[in-house]
């Protein structure tokens, strides 16, 4: 499995990407008639910019941390973190007791909860929710995009990392459909579900994830999928994400991909 959360290992040269939503917009559009962002050029600075403005002391709720690579200048800014995990001992992290040691000096908790059902987690509970390449290995998205705006306050956000498939080893995949993805939500599937699994056998460039091993171990791992989580169920986009974004009934913010990571960012209304 290659993992994000970690060291790379491997480096790639796609330049970065940055949407932006404009009301006047006239292009192609959607699902929910919402405009397709348009590439704007920015750099990484703008992207800090705004993870500064929407942390800076506030308290914020991670699912599945931690993300040394992708959440430093939010552990840097938030006052304080808890995180959600499915299981104590997962492929990317063990949680030994109940204190998340996200940032040097600072303390949150550890909550072992399926981030699709977090009910011990009371609603608007948080300024914010980071996601760091999870959405991805949820069977159920649309469910669990409604239960993560659930516990964040009114005019809170929600920080998105998925995977840019074109630098991993989805690029042989096809960006999942919505409909794919509201058909599952709307028979409130559960995270055994494998629905998906033929496909991603089929795509899956093993050659670009190594840790996987052979076809055979791939398969093996993938058919436990329940306790290890390791599957990408869906491939995302931009597009896509703004689709996801009105269906949830939630304001778009920024999205800009950098190499492997589509940020995507938007506000609980």
């Amino acid at each position: 499995m290659f993992n994000y959360k970690m060291n790379m290992a491997m480096t790639f040269n796609n330049p970065m990407k940055t949407q932006s939503f404009k009301s006047n917009d006239t292009s192609i559009t959607n699902t929910f008639n919402t405009p397709i962002p348009n590439q704007q050029p920015s750099n990484k600075n703008t992207l800090n910019t705004i993870l500064t403005d929407i942390t800076k002391g506030k308290t914020g709720l991670e699912i599945g941390g931690p993300s040394p690579n992708t959440g430093s200048t939010i552990y840097q800014n938030a006052d304080i973190m808890d995180n959600v995990i499915f299981s104590a001992n997962t492929v990317w992290s063990n949680n030994h007791d109940s204190n998340y040691h996200y940032h040097e000096g600072k303390v949150g908790k550890v909550i072992i909860k399926c981030s699709t059902n977090m009910k011990d987690v009371a609603n608007d509970s948080y300024d914010f929710l980071f996601a760091s390449h999870v959405l991805e290995h949820i069977a159920n998205p649309l469910k669990a995009l409604f239960e993560w705006k659930r516990v964040v306050k009114p005019n809170g956000y929600l920080i998105l990392i998925l995977p840019e498939k074109s630098v991993c080893f989805d690029h042989k995949r096809n960006v999942s459909q919505f409909s794919v993805l509201l058909k599952q939500y709307e028979a409130n599937v559960d995270e055994s579900d494998l629905s998906t699994l033929d496909e991603i056998l089929e795509n899956h460039d093993l050659s670009m994830d190594l840790p996987a091993g052979s076809f055979e171990k791939f398969r093996e791992r993938s058919l436990q999928n329940f306790e290890n989580r390791c599957l990408h169920h869906y491939v995302y986009s931009p597009e896509l994400l703004m689709t996801i974004a009105e269906f949830i009934q939630c304001k778009f913010i920024y999205t800009v991909t950098d190499d492997i990571n589509i940020w995507f960012i938007m506000q609980k209304i």
